[in-house]
């Protein structure tokens, strides 16, 4: 068995591989997922190939992306922003299984990284997982909002898993003490307030500090078609940002996910409201996965809003191997996670693309 990088060039030898598997991988996922590549200055992505007598018989990949540790205060440790590595895509063919080849795979995986952590995971890899001593640190729990849309212009898009048109430009939320405002946009360029090294955190917190490189590579390009992205400002500042993405679940339902959502510390509650509002603009149910203190009090301060659940809870492991600092990071309230980190940019079977008019590169809008 030969185990080496993929390159470019071999991607249509890893498209067939797939198809051996009949595993449904759009092209799309495969220039998000499996193409080699280096975006912006942290993230980076990697495809393992096992060959035998130069047939591929298994794969495994990973992302690298910036890790950020605060420490009790909220403020980063000095030298901890390291590397977290999230490894995606663990297949072998039927008759290469049973024989240690996804534990070669998955220990491959580690050579170079900081920390590994994985969201969930599939039938081959996840017992992989449990028998290499990879901790179970919590699982990404569901809040979900219902309210009908009474929108009759939407009633056409009840009837079949057919293109959805996008959210409202700019969705107005008002409180008693702050106006906040969604608006939807092309791309996230510039100073990102909540991603600055200086920004402080939730105490002992660890997460993917998004910048623009993050939020272009998850939901730019090929995907564009499937998430919209939107700012958040709360009286007249920029607080943070989300992403949505339309769901054909649940017929004659409208569902709208929010894909990934960060905030400036202290502005999470509004961020989230500015999300619920907008998802529910267009939808008759919105959902959002996460795990961590900061957004478990801001959803607790909005008392939820709606039926709350643990809906298909997503369990996430890291590998202690080679922990950065300390017991802290073995607990979950200590990761700031949402759906959007590890392998959830991707079109899911459930996915239904936007109908938006953006038929060229997106010009940006620059903070």
């Amino acid at each position: 068995m030969i185990l080496s990088e993929l390159l470019p060039s071999e991607m249509p030898e890893l498209e067939a591989f797939f198809r051996s598997l009949s595993l449904p991988m759009p092209a799309e996922n495969l220039a998000q997922f499996c193409l080699p590549r280096v975006s912006g200055t942290r993230l980076k992505v990697v495809t393992l190939v096992m060959r035998d007598e130069g047939r591929i018989v298994g794969t495994v990949g990973w992302i690298d992306v910036a890790l950020r540790v605060n420490d009790q205060r909220g403020l980063p440790l000095s030298g901890q922003n390291e590397t977290l590595r999230w490894p995606v895509n663990l297949y072998l063919l039927p008759e290469s299984r049973g024989k240690g080849l996804g534990k070669q795979l998955m220990e491959a995986t580690r050579q170079g990284a900081a920390l590994r952590a994985v969201i969930g995971g599939n039938a081959a890899s996840m017992p992989v997982l449990d028998r290499t001593g990879w901790q179970v640190i919590g699982h990404l729990s569901s809040v979900r909002w219902r309210r009908p849309c009474l929108d009759p212009s939407r009633l056409r898009e009840r009837l079949g898993p057919i293109d959805r048109r996008p959210p409202p430009e700019r969705v107005t939320v008002r409180t008693a003490h702050h106006a906040i405002t969604a608006r939807r946009v092309e791309r996230a360029l510039g100073w990102l307030p909540w991603a600055a090294v200086e920004s402080p955190g939730a105490p002992f917190e660890a997460g993917p500090p998004r910048d623009a490189h993050d939020i272009e590579f998850a939901f730019g390009h090929a995907l564009r078609r499937y998430h919209t992205l939107h700012e958040v400002t709360v009286n007249g500042v920029v607080a943070g940002f989300f992403a949505l993405a339309a769901r054909a679940e649940r017929s004659p339902w409208l569902t709208t996910e929010v894909m990934d959502l960060d905030a400036v510390p202290g502005r999470e509650t509004q961020v989230i409201r500015a999300a619920r509002a907008t998802a529910l603009s267009c939808a008759d149910v919105a959902r959002f996965r996460f795990g961590g203190a900061r957004f478990a009090r801001a959803l607790a301060s909005m008392g939820m809003g709606g039926r709350f659940t643990v809906d298909h809870p997503l369990r996430v492991s890291f590998d202690p191997a080679r922990a950065i600092d300390g017991p802290h990071l073995r607990q979950v309230d200590s990761w700031r996670l949402t759906y959007g980190d590890h392998d959830q940019y991707r079109v899911r079977s459930s996915s239904i693309p936007w109908v938006t008019s953006q038929a060229v590169p997106p010009s940006g809008v620059a903070r």
